[in-house]
């Protein structure tokens, strides 16, 4: 891991819009991916009865749907999987059609199977022309992966992200928090990747360095918010 890394980053208390930012260098194209990270198995719950990201991204983008049948159907082609023999398989589908946009506000999770009909209808509205957007089916998510349910660190959890995607030689990474709320914890993770290299004549250090550095710092774990 290098002291000097490219990898520019920033925070949105929103999520992802799929919406394309501009480039304001002429000599630079922008290919944007929004992820999906819901299970190592491709596309696996779009079916089910709840709204949560596999259902939402399937509804927005039905074109999904087929792919997930077309692997299901004959996996010899071509592995459903973003994860085989332990290691990260991410799958990449690009020029996807996002027909549909859909405000989760009262239906997401498992309010959507109860939801009355009109709700659902005030809910959507269909994309004309449609958006063609990128996904990225990955079992590396950023934002607050764990810190739900799960009662993750918020500072640990942007530490983590941030530094796998400079490992990756991730060009820009944007980390939405869904909400405002969380300026604490973003000011002692970008203080904590400031500090990195304090104490260490050196501008690498390995991965296994890396990660007893931040075991020392004894992050301490949340509490479930109960979703």
């Amino acid at each position: 891991y290098e002291k000097n890394t490219k990898t520019q980053h920033r925070y949105e208390s929103n999520v992802f819009q799929y919406e394309s930012e501009k480039n304001t260098n002429d000599n630079e194209i922008d290919v944007e991916w929004y992820l999906n990270f819901a299970h190592n198995d491709l596309f696996l719950y779009y079916g089910s009865s709840l709204l949560a990201q596999d259902e939402l991204q399937v509804l927005e983008c039905l074109q999904l749907a087929s792919i997930r049948e077309f692997l299901v159907a004959d996996p010899s082609h071509f592995s459903s999987y973003t994860i085989e023999n332990g290691q990260p398989r991410p799958i990449l589908i690009s020029n996807v059609e996002r027909v549909i946009n859909l405000d989760t506000e009262n239906i997401y999770g498992n309010r959507f199977a109860h939801a009355p009909q009109d709700v659902l209808f005030k809910s959507y509205k269909y994309l004309k022309p449609p958006l063609i957007t990128n996904i990225i089916a990955i079992e590396a998510p950023s934002g607050w992966f764990g810190c739900g349910a799960y009662g993750g660190n918020h500072s640990l959890m942007l530490i983590l992200q941030l530094i796998g995607a400079q490992l990756a030689d991730v060009d820009k990474i944007v980390f939405h928090t869904v909400s405002r709320g969380f300026d604490n914890e973003i000011a002692k993770a970008d203080e904590y990747m400031t500090k990195l290299f304090e104490g260490n004549d050196k501008d690498k250090m390995t991965v296994d360095d890396l990660i007893n550095k931040i075991f020392k710092e004894k992050f301490e774990w949340g509490e479930s918010n109960g979703t």
